[in-house]
């Protein structure tokens, strides 16, 4: 997505929806789903494969409703709701009056949007990295947004495709207590476990 080029405006879910089918970017799912613990671990394993498709599911058992999720799972995704260009988190900012503050949620576009005006960052990437997403946060702040932050966005690239787990697993590694996934999601299995850790050790993390 071209961020100097704003999607058209998006005025309800439905529009949104219809977009993304329309782009490839939504799976309709009409097997009889579980709202209890089987979304969530379709999700999770949907998410892991470098965030995937928005998902619609068509029939949850005992509802008359259908589901969406892993809208934003993406930031494609986000750049085509909220417009792409951290550019517009200052108009934001400034928009919002005093005490309103921005931050950015996701560790790809974390130097580009505090060098925008957020003030600062919420990213999965702070649970294992958090003096690499610091540095990067200071840094932009003061000019520069460009050091660390490829390094950064390619070591939450590695952990981060791995979901919740992974996250919890890098955190772990990097001596904080982390706990376990929370059920029906299961700890990393050993060659995922290798891969985070490999990237940690590589980032000079552990």
């Amino acid at each position: 997505m071209n961020p100097s080029k704003p999607p058209a405006k998006l005025t309800d879910l439905r529009t949104f929806i219809a977009e993304l089918e329309a782009a490839g970017d939504l799976v309709r799912i009409q097997a009889p789903v579980d709202a209890d613990q089987e979304v969530t671990v379709i999700q999770h394993k949907v998410m892991a494969n470098d965030g995937g498709p928005a998902l619609l599911f068509e029939n949850i058992k005992g509802s008359p409703y259908r589901l969406v999720c892993n809208l934003f799972g993406t930031l494609e995704r986000v750049e085509r709701i909220f417009g792409g260009d951290p550019a517009r988190v200052g108009p934001l900012r400034e928009a919002g009056g005093d005490g309103f503050l921005v931050v950015c949620g996701a560790t790809a576009a974390l130097a580009a949007s505090v060098a925008a005006g957020a003030h600062g960052g919420i990213t999965a990437s702070s649970n294992y990295a958090f003096a690499q997403a610091r540095e990067v946060i200071d840094r932009a702040a003061a000019g520069d947004s460009e050091t660390g932050q490829e390094a950064l966005a390619a070591l939450a690239g590695a952990v981060e495709r791995h979901g919740v787990p992974g996250v919890k697993a890098a955190a772990a590694l990097t001596g904080r207590e982390a706990g376990l996934p929370r059920a029906p999601l299961q700890p990393p299995g050993p060659a995922a476990l290798a891969e985070i850790e490999a990237a940690l050790r590589a980032a000079g993390l552990i």
